[in-house]
């Protein structure tokens, strides 16, 4: 007993000295999260004391089930969806490896995860809660999708973006099928007619340009020596493009983008999610023919590059770029926005809610009326990578895409 305790102190102590002196913060990060939450907190306590001022620095946060306002309620229902290996995150250790996103149609909820699997399900509010009923599998035609990522629901038609890995490349393929007809049959209308690698966004708007019904479909760069191309017109990659449903074909109605992870069209207003570098993560209002930026100017660096100067320029305007509405320093891991109704609370009017993914929170924020600048911004810890975010007016509820357990979280007001 007592030489298990002592190799259990020599492991402990490695794993403090790791901590204390390696200089990958992934790896770094990685080794944190193998280890249960209290000895995290001391771990990182012992590696950075100063970490114990955030105890005194504190004041005026809450945690749910209370927020600056309001108390909300907070609930989560487990979603039978595999887990897949394939899925990796570097900053994640969790053993379950499950992402999702999620779609309302009518009163029934729609969440299709990596692999093009299905289900749909209703929530309703009784004397004991939030129940899930209805609970089906819905078959497709979708076979060998290396990657979903992203699908939207609009006027009966299911729209979907995916990867299809073949032996010697991946295509990303935009399809579309009718929601009322089982098995779900998808048709490809979009697929560009060259490979793509490491295509991490390909988030999909319905939107009106020029009287043109369409698509916005945003398309991130490499993380590699490529990303010049989010400049070069003749690339699609870096991009937020329109498909005009009318032939079916893209055109570039933005450009230097990094990674546009989400995306939403209110009117004629469009607002983008983008994940920046180390310290960069932006919000942005999209304007056509706009130029963002990227890889030229950011307000984050690029990571594990250390110079004495900045590596990106810190000014948008003057080098004819569009500036961030917002910009996040440090980054949250950002994802996916929603507009939420006045009806979900008299104290959160005119409101949208952001979703993060390794800050694993939602931000309540406000824009001012030309959408020029964020006014204010709550943070609202849940404690969960947020892959998406829908409003559920069936119970008044914020619904959660949670990676990697596949649980989708509820969070709901009964207090107005």
């Amino acid at each position: 007993m007592i030489k298990k305790k002592l190799f259990l102190l020599l492991i402990l102590i490695i794993i403090i000295v790791s901590v204390a002196f390696y200089k990958r913060d992934d790896l770094k990060h990685k080794l944190l999260t193998s280890l249960p939450s209290h000895f995290q907190v001391a771990l990182q306590i012992i590696n950075n004391p100063e970490r114990i001022k955030h105890f005194n620095n504190d004041y005026n946060v809450n945690f749910l089930p209370k927020t600056q306002f309001i108390n909300l309620n907070y609930l989560e229902k487990k979603l039978d969806f595999e887990s897949l290996e394939e899925i990796t995150n570097i900053y994640s250790n969790e053993k379950e490896k499950i992402s999702y996103k999620i779609g309302l149609y009518k009163d029934l909820i729609y969440a299709i995860d990596s692999r093009a699997n299905v289900k749909r399900f209703k929530l309703i509010l009784n004397n004991d809660g939030i129940e899930l009923i209805d609970y089906k599998n819905i078959s497709t035609n979708i076979e060998n999708a290396a990657l979903v990522k992203d699908f939207l629901i609009h006027d009966e038609i299911i729209y979907m973006s995916y990867i299809l890995d073949t032996k010697n490349c991946k295509q990303l393929k935009i399809a579309k099928s009718k929601i009322n007809i089982m098995p779900l049959n998808f048709r490809i209308i979009y697929e560009p007619d060259f490979c793509i690698n490491n295509l991490q966004a390909a988030s999909l708007q319905f939107y009106k340009h020029n009287d043109n019904d369409g698509l916005l479909i945003s398309t991130s760069v490499e993380q590699s020596d490529k990303q010049s191309v989010a400049q070069d017109l003749k690339s699609i990659q870096g991009k937020i493009l329109f498909l005009n449903f009318k032939n079916n074909k893209p055109i570039i109605f933005s450009y230097g983008h990094r990674n546009p992870q989400g995306l939403l069209a209110l009117n004629n207003i469009i607002i983008s999610t983008e994940h920046g570098p180390k310290g960069g993560d932006e919000i942005n209002k999209i304007e056509f023919n706009g130029n963002y930026g990227w890889p030229i100017s950011s307000y984050g660096e690029p990571y594990y590059e250390e110079s004495i100067k900045p590596l990106l320029d810190k000014n948008h305007e003057k080098n004819n770029f569009i500036e961030p509405i917002y910009s996040f320093v440090p980054s949250i891991g950002i994802s996916t926005i929603i507009k939420l109704p006045n009806s979900f609370s008299p104290h959160w009017k005119n409101n949208f809610i952001l979703a993060s993914l390794n800050n694993k929170s939602l931000f309540r924020l406000k824009f001012d009326n030309e959408y020029s600048k964020v006014i204010y911004s709550e943070r609202i810890f849940i404690d969960k990578r947020i892959r998406d975010i829908k409003y559920y007016k069936n119970i008044n509820a914020i619904l959660l895409a949670q990676e990697y357990d596949g649980t989708l979280g509820i969070l709901y007001n009964k207090q107005d």
